[in-house]
């Protein structure tokens, strides 16, 4: 009769399976990710069937990266590391795993095999379930049903990850042009998969349909963060030349939304990068690909950098660093917002759900879009926009938004796209 496994193997398998969701979730589906679940879920099944192999295997593995983790800095690691490993030698364990001085109660090869085969067919499915589970949802979200019908407005796609899909962003656009006094409706639809980059999507059959249904008057392109910033590689182009090309045969004019960079930079390419680095290789990768598909760009990234180097305690940014909290989602609506309509964002009711102190209008002068004859028309003589963030700290910071040089775009009167 085999034996049950003690409590610091099964506390082992939860702290492994918790790891591995927040690795999952933070970091978005990535091919890699599929066969790391794989081989946990095998790891975690071998453990519990009490395979001295493979906890042996996993105390050497454990060990290496405690030895490596400390150079590349990262003490989450070290720290998950130490846990993972002391629960392995504990006394429970090694005594689970110590070999029976009974032969009779060794396993026969046929046995062995079977059980190696449990681990190998049992570390694939759970592999499959995994990311199955977590990134198959509906990447469609919006107002897809507002957008299809015949009502008068301004139809926009947007196609990226997260940065626009957190925090329903989209629902913030469309907000913002609900609480502004006589603004044409817009219709925002997202079509996006957390950690999802251009080439991933650009062959998708779901997206070239929601292509075709829609006369789409705009398709907002967002390409991935760590992507853009190394220098747009060919794939970027040639994913973006195809969209592109798909959104004008919907009759629609494409924009690139320009990301931000991360709290930290980009420390999978190196342990020294910051933030400003990354969001200046951004800039450069984005201009490239804007003047490759001759499109416009809604400068979010450059309106999160004039944030944080106004006031460098501003908290845009989830806990990971990576992905916009509610008040970086609501700055980019609200930068998104402007560039497609050249309206005020902040003379907007709606605020994002913050503090009314976060969201407000100030006096001065920027490029504002005035509704005239059907088309969007810049008038530079009206007031500026002065967009209020409060911090962690409580101190608000006030962004202008006018030294962004935001563009008007309209409606015609039969539906196509102006831009001024």
């Amino acid at each position: 009769m085999r034996r049950r496994p003690p409590v610091t193997v099964v506390a082992f398998i939860a702290l492994l399976a918790i790891l591995l969701l927040i690795i999952l979730l933070s970091g978005g589906p990535q091919p890699v990710w599929f066969v790391g679940c794989a081989i946990i879920g095998g790891v975690c099944v071998g453990l519990y069937l009490g395979l001295r192999s493979v906890w042996l295997g996993s105390i050497a593995f454990l060990s290496v990266n405690l030895l490596t983790a400390p150079f590349a800095q990262a003490w989450g690691a070290v720290v998950s590391t130490i846990a993972l490993l002391t629960l392995l030698v504990l006394p429970p364990t090694r005594r689970y795993f110590r070999p029976s001085a009974d032969a009779n109660r060794r396993p026969s090869r046929g046995g062995r095999v079977a059980r190696m085969t449990a681990v190998v067919v049992a570390g694939v499915l759970l592999g499959v379930l995994a990311t199955a589970l977590l990134f198959s949802p509906d990447p469609i979200a919006g107002d897809l049903d507002q957008a299809r019908s015949d009502r008068p407005g301004l139809r926009v796609l947007l196609i990226g990850n997260a940065l626009v899909s957190d925090n329903s962003m989209p629902s913030m656009v469309r907000q913002l042009e609900a609480g502004s006094a006589g603004s044409d409706p817009i219709f925002v639809v997202r079509y996006a998969r957390r950690g999802s980059k251009l080439s991933d999507v650009v062959d998708d059959d779901k997206l070239t349909d929601l292509l075709a249904e829609v006369r789409w008057n705009v398709v907002v392109l967002q390409e991935h963060s760590q992507v853009i910033a190394r220098n747009a590689d060919r794939e970027t182009f040639a994913a973006a030349t195809d969209l592109e090309r798909l959104a004008r045969g919907a009759g629609a004019t494409t924009l690139l939304l320009s990301n931000p960079g991360y709290a930290q930079g980009d420390r999978d390419l190196s342990d020294r990068d910051t933030r400003a680095a990354m969001q200046a290789r951004i800039g450069e990768g984005g201009a490239q690909l804007a003047a490759r598909l001759t499109a416009r760009v809604a400068p979010v990234g450059q309106a999160w950098e004039d944030a944080l180097s106004s006031q460098p305690g501003l908290d845009l940014w989830q806990s990971d660093g990576i992905r916009p909290n509610r008040a970086g989602s609501y700055l980019t609506a609200c930068v998104l917002y402007a560039t497609l309509t050249g309206e005020d964002p902040t003379a907007s009711s709606y605020t994002g759900g913050l503090d009314a102190a976060q969201a407000q209008a100030a006096g001065g002068r920027v490029e504002c879009g005035a509704r005239e004859r059907g088309r969007s028309v810049a008038r530079p003589e009206q007031a500026r926009s002065l967009l209020a963030l409060r911090d962690s700290d409580d101190n608000v910071l006030v962004l202008d938004l006018a030294a962004i040089r935001l563009g008007a775009v309209g409606v015609g009167q039969d539906g196509g796209m102006l831009a001024v």
